[in-house]
């Protein structure tokens, strides 16, 4: 199955994560100044999350600021408004009831930026309230991300060579699923940083993944929603997880052709999702993007299922120690019979 973050599950080991972080930085303080917020939980990254979080509160209060006396968008007015924020910032005061939310959301944020980046950053680009973006605004949030920067960073590129100075929702997004395509470096190992969150709160990340079957596309392509048939109800009984064995008996294989037969795919690289991408590479091919994509081609080249699964077999599974029963395994030999 393709791993897909359960809103809330992730929701739930924010909430139980930030009770016991804030519990901890208020135990002697009734309230936390900005360095105190820079180390506040073991993992920089939430930290700074929070930090963004309240600087963009900032900015939203003082772009509210209307005045029929004064003006405020004057350039004088702005500058001394940044330089007014510079001092603030250096003075942050914050208690526990107004932290709690902040430190919550930042919570959430960074468990998507290190397990699945494409969807932190999709997701935030994508904002409901945001129509259009500047470059400098992609600097600013830029300023913050410390995990899986490199997404983030190849977009600002693109988005300097683009003509207009406000760039739409819609063309950021466009941009964005060309940069994930283009880009070769893998996604950054996760273990380090779960690791940090288990010593104050037990993590596994197997229960913050779904069993449902999504795909991201860029906005101007809709591809279908699939989703592997039930088998009648009369033949319900209970099975172990399915291993590659299963795909290669010949009975198994007869059933997935009557399955997909309506449903056969060109290639596998142009039906694979960017989430699968990321799970694919990190999880079956060493973080190896390069060879992920030539494996992909050479698998395509394939006259029939039977010549993949004996190149798979034989070739592929060894060299990088795939586990046969693992679910990364399964959805991508899921993927195969529908290739041919």
């Amino acid at each position: 199955m393709e791993s897909k973050l359960k809103e809330e599950a992730v929701s739930q080991y924010s909430s139980a994560f930030s009770d016991k972080m804030q519990s901890q930085a208020f135990q002697q303080k009734e309230k936390l100044n900005g360095q105190d917020i820079l180390g506040l939980t073991p993992l920089k990254q939430i930290n700074l999350f929070v930090i963004k979080e309240l600087f963009f509160h900032w900015k939203s209060e003082v772009e509210q600021l209307k005045s029929p006396y004064f003006n405020y968008q004057a350039e004088e007015v702005k500058s001394a408004l940044a330089s007014f924020m510079d001092v603030v910032s250096q003075n942050i005061l914050i208690n526990k009831h107004h932290l709690r939310p902040l430190l919550e959301k930042a919570t959430k944020d960074t468990l998507y930026l290190v397990l699945a980046p494409y969807d932190y950053f999709y997701l935030l680009l994508t904002h409901a309230n945001k129509q259009s973006w500047t470059v400098s605004e992609l600097e600013e949030i830029l300023k913050y991300v410390r995990i899986n920067r490199t997404l983030l960073e190849r977009l600002l590129d693109k988005c300097r060579h683009e003509t207009l100075h406000i760039i739409s929702t819609e063309r950021i997004t466009e941009l964005f699923n060309q940069v994930f395509e283009q880009v070769q470096e893998p996604p950054e190992d996760t273990e380090p940083y779960i690791q940090q969150l288990s010593q104050e709160v037990p993590l596994q990340t197997e229960t913050l993944f779904s069993n449902t079957t999504t795909s991201y596309s860029s906005p101007q392509v809709n591809e279908p929603y699939i989703t592997q048939e039930e088998p009648p109800k009369e033949e319900k009984k209970e099975e172990g997880p399915r291993t590659l064995n299963d795909y290669l008996n010949k009975s198994d294989r007869s059933t997935l052709a009557d399955m997909h037969q309506q449903r056969k795919i060109e290639s596998l690289s142009s039906h694979i999702s960017v989430n699968q991408k990321f799970m694919f590479v990190r999880e079956l091919f060493n973080n190896d993007p390069e060879a992920f994509r030539q494996i992909l081609e050479e698998i395509d080249s394939q006259n029939t299922y039977a010549e993949a699964v004996g190149l798979i077999r034989r070739d592929f599974a060894p060299q990088y120690q795939w586990k046969m029963d693992s679910e990364e395994v399964m959805e991508f030999m899921e993927l195969l019979s529908k290739r041919f």
